[in-house]
């Protein structure tokens, strides 16, 4: 079975099991169960990790990982392949620039409508995305953008060129870009190192969401690893994937149905409970029970708010209990960057596609 999955769910377990983790909100008021300072390492030669104990969106994964290549940052070319997981920057900042006391109803119908307006426009009026669909200085302007300096491009051609040099650093993180960015970049840098004929990729990443965002993460730097292996001429090697903040989201402050929730987080006693169940299954690698585990903390914990699911951890535990399937294989086109399009990147399973796990949070 995949040792992927296995890797993957060792990572996010020591978010359960620090004793000395904690919670706080972020950036979009959510809040989260987090610890710092953990690590993974995925072999490449065992098979692509995109996780089988949950399906991890396959087209989402090629689509933001070409929009990033290439070095576009506008969303219509997202939008233009239905991937909508940016355009919710780009309307936040649509809307302040035009309509902020649109801004006090997030999440009410009429923002709903207006969102759906904006979408079509992006997808259907060349000069409004041009206007309002453009990111700025996100991940494809630093991969291949700033003037003077195409940064993945020169390092695959040095790989090409067979250049030893521990200077294979993709960076997008700009101090002084920082505090104006739609988003500062949470994977903020990798590395590309050469060794015996085979490539390895390190990933940096400040903040890390682990139970929507890491799987994907995960998936996409492994396919591009893949991809600059093919074009240099090199076997892929091992993704090591380094978290700084490494967290699930365990509510939404709001409503008092969102924050009932990450307020039984915040006792320390309900933590330990969590801790040590989730430590007495694992060391007996009872993992069926996660379930169960999952549905207790449901029955235990106060409802969230009505068809939303922000509490990842129960999710997680859901996902635990899921039988693991050998990794699938991924297959990419021979083609310049510029060239490919999602069609050229295929990843197959033997068993079929994974099962789906119940979660959705609004980024």
């Amino acid at each position: 079975m995949s040792t992927h999955d296995e890797t993957y769910r060792s990572g996010s377990l020591e978010i359960l099991t620090d004793e000395d983790n904690d919670i706080y909100p972020r950036r979009t008021k959510a809040w989260r169960l987090f610890t710092v300072g953990t690590s993974n390492k995925y072999d490449l030669s065992e098979g692509i990790p995109f996780l089988t104990q949950k399906r991890v969106w396959e087209h989402g994964v090629k689509t933001e990982l070409l929009w990033f290549l290439q070095g576009k940052t506008n969303i219509k070319f997202l939008e233009d392949r239905g991937v909508s997981i940016w355009t919710d920057n780009a309307f936040k900042n649509y809307v302040e620039e035009t309509d902020r006391d649109l801004l006090e109803k997030e999440g009410s119908q009429e923002w709903d409508e207006e969102y759906k307006a904006f979408q079509e426009n992006i997808r259907n009026d060349e000069a409004f995305a041009q206007r309002w669909g453009d990111l700025g200085r996100v991940y494809g302007h630093w991969w291949r953008g700033p003037p003077g300096r195409d940064q993945l491009g020169e390092a695959l051609q040095g790989l090409k060129d067979g250049e030893k040099s521990t200077r294979y650093v993709v960076d997008a993180w700009s101090p002084k870009d920082v505090q104006n960015a739609v988003l500062p970049p949470c994977h903020y840098a990798f590395e590309l190192h050469e060794k015996s004929g085979e490539l390895h990729t390190i990933v940096n990443q400040r903040s890390t969401d682990s139970f929507l965002g890491e799987p994907f993460n995960v998936a996409s730097y492994s396919v591009l690893t893949e991809y600059l292996a093919q074009q240099a001429g090199l076997e892929p090697g091992m993704l090591h994937h380094n978290h700084g903040n490494h967290h699930f989201y365990i509510g939404f402050p709001g409503t008092e149905e969102d924050m009932g929730r990450a307020r039984w987080y915040a006792d320390d006693d309900n933590r330990e409970y969590l801790r040590h169940r989730v430590e007495e299954i694992a060391e007996a690698e009872a993992w069926s029970q996660m379930k169960d585990l999952a549905d207790t903390l449901d029955d235990k914990l106060p409802p969230g708010p009505p068809n939303k699911i922000y509490d990842h951890v129960p999710r997680v535990l859901e996902q635990y209990g899921n039988s693991m399937q050998e990794a699938p294989t991924v297959n990419i086109a021979d083609k310049p960057i510029q060239e490919l399009d999602t069609d050229d990147i295929t990843v197959s399973y033997e068993e079929g596609k994974p099962p789906s796990v119940r979660a959705t949070l609004s980024s």
